[in-house]
């Protein structure tokens, strides 16, 4: 990965492939982000469709934001951190995405799962973030940023599939 914003240390991805008529999501986090999408084809029957990534300098914040994720979609997973896309988990997750980003959590709200998470995952939830999406293309056996998508736009991309 040769773009500059591509040498960020720490990702959360969200990987989508595609079977027949469904649709399921990965969502994990790495620190080398190629050789993680190579492992995840290897072991995935179906190819991999779409890649998004939230890259960040900071370990922590990348570790909150997959832990408090992982957490909060726990009901729809269908194995560990694999999701079938759904109309219902699609709202949930973009919901939950806004909510991370706007700082809506009351004390009480975090407080009630403090001991489920761990509060340097939690951390996140205490401040506002300006989480934007890169769409990440293999280009001539390379995987390189294509497009930065807000929440917004990253929703639209994945249910025009």
């Amino acid at each position: 990965m040769e773009d500059k914003q591509m040498n960020e240390k720490y990702f959360l991805y969200v990987i989508i492939c595609d079977f027949y008529k469904y649709s399921f999501m990965k969502i994990g986090k790495t620190k080398n982000l190629e050789n993680r999408i190579k492992n995840i084809q290897t072991g995935c029957p179906h190819k991999i469709r779409d890649v998004f990534i939230v890259s960040s300098d900071y370990e922590e914040e990348i570790n909150g934001l997959e832990h408090y994720l992982h957490y909060f979609l726990k009901n729809f997973s269908i194995n560990n951190e694999w999701y079938l896309i759904s109309e219902q988990f699609i709202c949930a997750l973009f919901n939950e995405l806004y909510r991370i980003n706007t700082n809506d959590f009351s004390f009480d709200e975090i407080d009630s799962i403090s001991d489920e998470i761990n509060f340097d995952s939690l951390e996140i939830l205490f401040h506002n973030h300006n989480y934007m999406f890169l769409e990440v293309k293999k280009v001539k056996g390379k995987y390189s940023k294509k497009e930065t998508l807000s929440i917004d736009e990253l929703f639209s991309r994945i249910i025009q599939k």
